[in-house]
């Protein structure tokens, strides 16, 4: 999976770096989750060795723990060295948050770290020196892939840990980095396995409980109501929002809506995730090309419908039972 989370380093995280006050620089989420910034918390060591500045590590990140963060220090001959530490116990949106924050982080700081020297871990033990100095040491090792492996790794991680302890469907054991971070509740499973003709179903993550979850679902739903019902399902808070609404026989549309006012880690959250929950769904549920439309929009009242109503169906096409996406509108005029 290749997604940004829309998280920046702050301007005071990153004079802090440039400015180089301190031996080794911790990195945190703010309260928000909307930027990185200083570890406040962190107690510089007194000595500046690299023996030193790891075991000061090991003693923070214990403290902390299961929560990741990022350090940044200078090793031998001035090399900047970043670590990510994210633990296999971190929350799952933890772990998906820095794992598609790192780069855009690294970008920003605007100095080139070589790849042997760009490090994550996931045991507090895999801090020590050795186990330190040897990843600086041989760039093929466990401990330094590319950015780009090493990303893949954790999103991989963390589908196994989210999953693998569930009653999830065989082929999600096998889970890529197209598949979902969060496994789906009971309740969901029996209706997307249920007759969806004009039933309007609506989808939402409980982050707190790593589940996809039935928000509502409605039957006898005609494409002209489709817009107020699921306005009346979703309700007055402004939260994005999964919908699959079937039309036609046996078409499935799906919707993904980001109304204005979402807050911005419930945006990053639906927007990592629905990729992965498109490509799951067609693999498991809907293997015979019935998921044919795929609407993104901000406000609900944004959707075009004309392409639902029965004699725009022809006119959909389906090339190797690919999605046809109906193009986004512009930006509304407040």
């Amino acid at each position: 999976m290749s997604c940004r989370s829309g998280i920046t380093a702050s301007p005071e995280l990153i004079a802090s770096f440039n400015k180089a006050d301190a031996p080794v620089l911790v990195v945190t989420l703010s309260s928000d989750q909307i930027q990185l910034i200083h570890d406040s918390d962190f107690s510089t060591p007194t000595l500046t060795d690299t023996r030193a500045i790891l075991l000061a590590l090991q003693t923070h990140f214990s403290g902390c723990f299961p929560e990741p963060r990022y350090a940044l220090f200078t090793h031998g001959s001035g090399n900047p060295i970043f670590i990510s530490f994210v633990p296999d116990e971190a929350p799952v949106r933890m772990k998906m948050l820095f794992a598609s924050t790192k780069n855009i982080f690294l970008q920003q700081l605007g100095c080139a770290i070589a790849k042997n020297h760009t490090l994550s871990f996931t045991e507090i033990g895999d801090l020590d020196y050795d186990s330190f100095s040897a990843a600086i040491h041989h760039s093929d090792s466990s401990v330094s892939l590319t950015e780009q492996e090493k990303d893949l790794q954790v999103i991989d991680s963390l589908l196994n840990l989210s999953l693998s302890q569930n009653n999830e469907l065989q082929s999600m054991a096998a889970a890529t980095s197209s598949s979902l971070f969060f496994k789906i509740d009971q309740e969901l499973d029996a209706v997307l396995k249920s007759n969806l003709a004009s039933k309007l179903v609506l989808m939402s993550i409980d982050a707190e409980a790593e589940v996809l979850q039935l928000r509502a679902q409605e039957d006898n739903i005609v494409v002209s109501d489709l817009v107020s019902a699921a306005q009346r399902l979703v309700g007055l808070d402004p939260v994005p929002v999964y919908i699959l609404y079937g039309y036609s026989g046996s078409h499935l549309a799906f919707i993904y809506s980001c109304a204005s006012g979402c807050k911005v880690k419930a945006r990053m959250l639906y927007a990592a995730n629905k990729q992965g929950l498109l490509s799951y769904l067609k693999a498991d549920y809907f293997k015979g090309g019935e998921l044919v439309q795929v609407f993104e929009v901000g406000d609900l009242d944004e959707m075009e419908l004309s392409s639902l109503e029965p004699q725009a169906l022809k006119k959909v096409v389906v090339r190797n039972h690919g999605l046809h996406f109906s193009k986004p509108k512009g930006p509304r005029r407040r």
